[in-house]
Order: C-alpha cells, then structure tokens, then sequence
C-alpha cells in the first residue's frame, strides 16, 4: 500500500501528523514493513519520530560531505552505505 502527501509547501510539513494518521488508519489491518522517503524528509525530528516508532526506514539523502562524515562514523547494522 503506497500513501501519499499532497499539498504545498515543505516535504517535511506537519510530515509527523501525517504519519500518525496513516498509522492510525492501518492499525490493525496491516503492518508496515518499511517507510521509504524522499531527501525532503531527511530530518532529525522525523528520523527520531521514526525510531520511537520502530518502524524500518530508507530515507533518501544528499551525500554532502556532513552525511558521509556521519555514515562513516555509524557503527552497527541500522546504517548502510548505498552506492
């Protein structure tokens, strides 16, 4: 099942109510296996939002220098590098 946001504005807008409410609405009749998003959604608050949910994650990002400092800098399973 794909769900979409619409609208104008920032991709990240209000992108936590949106989740809440997706979530709310499959409780239930499915599980969410995986929350994939675009580089608009790379954003600490919602990456943690993500987490506190345990949901798995892909978020697409910019590989500027800062995020490979950071990738690099990851240890353990819940990061990889995709080239």
């Amino acid at each position: 099942m794909k769900l979409a946001a619409s609208g104008p504005g920032s991709t990240a807008n209000n992108v936590r109510a949106f989740m809440d409410e997706c979530l709310a609405l499959l409780d239930g009749l499915a599980t969410v296996r995986l929350v994939r998003a675009d580089n608009g959604f790379f954003d600490g608050k919602f990456l943690d939002f993500l987490e506190e949910k345990e949901l798995h994650f892909l978020v697409k990002a910019r590989m500027t220098r800062w995020v490979k400092f950071a990738v690099l800098g990851v240890s353990g399973p819940r990061m990889s590098l995709m080239v």
